[in-house]
């Protein structure tokens, strides 16, 4: 049975990439810093599938924590999710009214955290491993039109780097990794102009990932449909 480790799997996106590689046989390894009762429900339901890991991508220790715990289970993980991430911005205020304090938090959530979990993680990858950093239209640098928002945008844009670098290291791995916008979703997190659930997010994106191995190396950043998008 393939195994696929998902951060931020408490609600959202990450909650319905759970749920859909729960249906298709997977075993599921959820990180959240907090568990929820919809977590907890899906568990009682599929125990032998779903193993819930009470985890804070800020904390390397935190990280390394749960990795013991899946070590106990397994010695590949043929999926990973790095979907935990915050958005302080809420205001997309301008510099004059930006909290630069907030922002550093968004930095080593939305940026470091990533890294962190995939560090740990090493040791469980293999050449059919695919990661999924989730990222953001707003990451975007080339089409940028927004006047505010500095810190999900600059945490996003420092993720897709970091995507890129870890792809030029891995290609020796056969390591597939790619940084995907998940759609403008009605999550907490989701804005005004919020136009898709996250269940579709995450039908699209397992659509996506059924012919990743296909795509040439190369481009890394797209959005949920597999859509590439500008840096």
């Amino acid at each position: 049975m393939k195994g696929a480790l998902i951060t931020g799997a408490g609600s959202g996106l990450g909650l319905e990439l759970v749920k859909d590689h729960i249906k298709n046989g997977w075993t599921v390894f959820a990180l959240t810093h907090h568990i929820s009762e919809k977590l907890e429900s899906i568990q009682k339901k599929h125990p032998a599938q779903l193993e819930i890991l009470l985890c804070d991508v800020a904390s390397m220790d935190s990280v390394s924590a749960a990795m013991e715990k899946i070590k106990e289970r397994t010695a590949v993980l043929d999926r990973i999710f790095n979907n935990a991430g915050i958005n302080r911005s809420s205001e997309w205020a301008p510099l004059d009214r930006t909290d630069l304090d907030a922002v550093l938090e968004e930095y080593t959530i939305n940026a470091a955290g990533p890294l962190r979990v995939i560090k740990a993680a090493l040791p469980f990858l293999n050449a059919d491993t695919v990661i999924v950093n989730i990222s953001s239209e707003a990451a975007g640098i080339e089409e940028q039109t927004l006047t505010g928002g500095y810190g999900y945008c600059m945490s996003k844009a420092a993720l897709n780097m970091g995507t890129k670098i870890l792809d030029n290291w891995l290609k020796g791995k056969g390591t597939r990794i790619f940084a995907i916008h998940p759609g403008r979703m009605r999550t907490g997190m989701g804005g005004p102009d919020s136009n898709i659930d996250p269940w579709d997010s995450s039908r699209e994106i397992m659509s996506f990932l059924d012919r990743a191995a296909s795509l040439p190396r190369g481009h890394l950043f797209y959005d949920y449909q597999g859509n590439p998008l500008k840096w």
